[in-house]
């Protein structure tokens, strides 16, 4: 029997929301005085040899995204470095009662800092900020921070002005991440893909706004090169399709469509910026570019993960690889008062027959897992309680324009496994039969457990998929609004 895993309780207190601004104001204040080159020198790009290490590196790990693998992964690098490492996850509470969670907990030199999540400000993110300025205070340890986000990035410059040692690790395949933290100066460890054979899948936008997917053969990733990223980066910058942060997929995107330059590979990502950069660099330094105003919206839609062995998984190469393929392809549409709309349809969410009530399709878009992370975490826009219908429509609207996100919204769930629990509580005869008799068979199955009347296929999908997996402790519950 593994011991019990070691869980800390920690709540998001004025005293932690204080600690976040004081990150904010003390880096302001280190650029006024000191510029940003400053901040960029002396920041740990130079190794410390071993017989002068520090005995012991703190990992901080962002758990709102990364799972059990990355964070071993993690582990390993850094004491492959030659650190003793002490591990903290940071997530909410109920993480603790997932049976591979508890088991990965109880290892030595492995907690948890149970947070629960906040209302108004990202609590995993205040108390992660709060736990590296505090341990920045001791000199005789390197602090380790694992995460995709960029919103430590003022945490991180604070703590090198300080003169403290911090590394930042990130999946390489966050390529705008890195080069954010590089940036800032911190010295950044890439995560190598768990599967290293490349995907066999490549992504497709096409002239129009529409996309396909195909398989081809393994994608060979180069080694990063900031110098290619930030040529690319500074060049959408000037025409408006780029900010300082974000990532770079929608804003390749945008610029390929917006000028109508023919089949853009969307992903893998590292291919679209090859291409992107050659186009650009062979172009005349006075061809007539047009200017971004705000005005589209770009798609990478994926499915749900798969639980299917790793030699399924070989036939895509790796589970993103998969997601995306049968995600459909990419696309890029205008905005417009009906954008949301016409997205949500292109993602299954809505159409003229089963799923025709636009609420409902928000509803559902809403609470699949990876969407509901992309507008909580990322785009803060994930609806209210008392949100209404054309609330949360302004706020998904929003969300899809901005550059907050890599594009990688999440199609509308399957019924598969609805389906095998109808048919296993004598709700269904036939797992084969129409979806009108599925959608009757699920208003029977509601009633019976007292869950909400819904007046979609989706709507009524969404119910019973969370009354299915309710114990789950990875679920945050269901976002609900006014419908």
């Amino acid at each position: 029997m593994p011991s019990r895993p070691r869980v800390r309780q920690h709540g998001p207190s004025w005293i932690k929301l204080r600690a976040a601004a004081l990150i904010c104001w003390q880096a302001n204040l280190l650029r006024l005085f000191c510029g940003r080159s400053t901040l960029r020198q002396g920041t740990g790009h130079v190794r410390v040899h071993s017989k002068s290490r520090k005995a012991r590196a703190e990992l901080l790990v962002d758990g709102d995204q990364r799972g059990i693998a990355k964070t071993k992964q993690a582990i390993e690098l850094l004491q492959g470095e030659g650190w003793n490492v002490k591990t903290t996850i940071f997530a909410p509470p109920e993480r603790a009662k997932n049976k591979k969670w508890q088991s990965f907990l109880s290892e030595p030199g492995t907690c948890l800092e149970a947070v629960p999540r906040g209302t108004n400000v990202e609590a995993v993110d205040v108390a992660i900020s709060d736990r590296l300025l505090y341990l920045a205070e001791n000199k005789n340890i390197c602090l380790a921070l694992l995460t995709t986000d960029v919103d430590f990035v003022v945490a991180v410059q604070t703590i090198l002005a300080l003169g403290s040692q911090i590394v930042v690790l990130i999946p390489e395949g966050a390529a705008s991440s890195i080069r954010t933290y590089e940036l800032a100066g911190a010295r950044v460890l890439p995560l190598p893909r768990i599967f290293q054979g490349g995907p066999k899948v490549r992504a497709i936008l096409h002239a129009h706004g529409g996309g396909s997917v195909k398989k081809a053969e393994p994608w060979v990733y180069a080694a990063h090169d900031s110098a290619d990223f930030e040529e690319l980066s500074e060049f959408l910058q000037l025409l408006k399709y780029r900010t300082d942060r974000g990532h770079l997929e929608p804003s390749i995107a945008k610029f390929w469509f917006m000028h109508r330059l023919g089949d853009l590979t969307a992903f893998p990502l590292q291919c679209g910026l090859a291409e992107t950069l050659e186009y650009v660099r062979k172009a005349s330094a006075t061809a007539p570019w047009k200017h971004y105003r705000n005005n589209l919206a770009y798609f990478l839609p994926i499915s749900s993960t798969s639980r299917r062995t790793q030699k399924k998984m070989n036939e895509y190469g790796g589970t993103t690889a998969r997601q995306i393929f049968k995600g459909g392809g990419p696309f890029v549409i205008n905005d417009s008062p009906d954008m949301v709309e016409q997205a949500l349809s292109m993602m299954g969410y809505l159409d003229y027959k089963l799923n025709a009530d636009v609420a409902e399709a928000m509803l559902t878009f809403v609470n699949v897992p990876d969407n509901k992370l992309n507008l909580r975490k990322r785009c803060d826009a994930l609806p209210l309680p008392g949100d209404s219908a054309s609330s949360v429509l302004a706020k998904l609207r929003r969300a899809f324009l901005s550059h907050a996100t890599d594009g990688q919204w999440r199609v509308a769930p399957k019924d598969t496994e609805v389906r095998k629990e109808l048919v296993k509580q004598g709700f269904l005869i036939d797992p084969a039969l129409p979806r009108s008799s599925v959608l009757v068979a699920m208003r029977k199955f509601a009633r019976r457990y007292n869950l909400p009347e819904m007046r979609s296929y989706n709507g009524y999908l969404l119910r019973v998929l969370h009354h299915m997996y309710n114990s789950d402790p990875n679920r945050t519950g269901t976002v609900e609004f006014q419908i």
